[in-house]
């Protein structure tokens, strides 16, 4: 006979009902106790028993299904499967993405891929459970695998690879402050959806003689700053097609946010590129610090804990942070609604 762990660990790949029916016999059989205070009922024609069933004293347990024939069923029996249904299926979805649990030549190998600015080779891949595709970031996506093997869904995989990416890129052409566009298709109910987390305007501005001109630019002040879509793009579809907790998709960005990223030669050469202007302001130069010195240079570590810092407020509160939260700035605080409802069509 196959031993519990065993089992519990097949039911986790394949989940199969009769798996879990298994398990759940063996812990009532094994774990439970005979209790003192009973539910007895009749069951109906379906077998079915009634809502009003009244836990008396009672026969011993014992568990039928025929109709008309009594049923007496052991109060603690219900409550303690509930504990263990409610926990099992716990331990099943909840989800440790984070890179220092990843085997640790497994992260060098896509660490020193992350240093090349295009691939060593073109290759054909396939995979019999899933594949993951993306044209930047070779840590984002083994994060994204990683979520697949973890029971994620493919829409969990895509937000932890879009969240790592900003990450990985240092917010330099990917951005937190950005948008999103997704078309997904869901296999279950062989249906496409759409979502386009775009950009959206402040609060009720409706007057197109607010929107700053050239020859005026203080004349008004409506769409003189867009509101990001990319985080409410990434909750709203995480809510709608997402398995895995939303705040366990942060955490290999978070993680590489904390640890920092390897500057590649390309990136300190855009550095250099264009520290002139980096270096205008305090907030410029500040960032340029992150890798330790005045300008991040090739091999040196960039550490961003600014970064790390907001998502994590974002993994605990949800997208909303991003508009009305602490580190909302006052034109996040009077976005449209809409930033937080992207629009879906199927």
């Amino acid at each position: 006979m196959m031993d519990d762990a065993t089992l519990l660990r097949r039911y986790a790949n394949d989940r199969s009902e009769s798996d879990f029916a298994e398990l759940v016999r063996r812990h009532l059989a094994s774990c439970i106790p005979r209790p003192r205070g009973r539910l007895t009922a009749t069951p109906n024609s379906r077998g079915t028993l009634p809502h009003h069933a009244r836990p008396p004293n009672g026969l011993p347990f014992r568990r039928r299904s025929i109709p008309g024939q009594p049923i007496t069923i052991p109060m603690k029996s219900i409550l303690l499967f509930a504990i263990f249904a409610f926990a099992t299926t716990s331990l099943l979805v909840a989800a440790d993405l984070s890179p220092a649990k990843w085997p640790a030549e497994e992260r060098a190998r896509v660490e020193a891929l992350e240093q090349q600015p295009f691939p060593p080779a073109i290759r054909i891949v396939e995979g019999k459970s899933g594949v993951v595709s993306a044209t930047i970031s070779p840590i984002a996506v083994r994060a994204g695998i990683e979520v697949l093997k973890q029971g994620g869904t493919a829409a969990d995989a895509a937000a932890t690879i879009a969240l790592t990416q900003v990450t990985t890129a240092l917010g330099s052409f990917v951005s937190y402050a950005g948008m999103m566009q997704l078309t997904y298709y869901d296999a279950r109910t062989d249906k496409v959806y759409s979502m386009n987390a775009g950009w959206n305007s402040y609060l009720a501005e409706t007057d197109p003689k607010s929107i700053p001109t050239g020859e005026n630019l203080e004349a008004g002040q409506g769409r003189k700053t867009l509101v990001p879509g990319f985080m409410a793009g990434i909750e709203s579809m995480h809510q709608r097609f997402g398995k895995l907790p939303f705040a366990d998709l942060f955490e290999p960005a978070i993680w590489y946010s904390e640890n920092g990223i390897t500057i590649s030669p390309l990136f300190a050469y855009y550095f250099s590129w264009r520290q002139k202007f980096l270096t205008r302001t305090p907030e410029g130069k500040a960032f340029l610090g992150q890798a330790g010195g005045p300008l991040p240079t090739a091999g040196t570590r960039f550490v961003q804990l600014e970064v790390a810092k907001a998502l994590r407020a974002v993994a605990k509160n949800g997208a909303k942070y991003m508009y009305e939260g602490n580190g909302a700035n006052n034109s996040s605080r009077r976005c449209s609604a809409k930033a937080a409802k992207p629009p879906w069509r199927t």
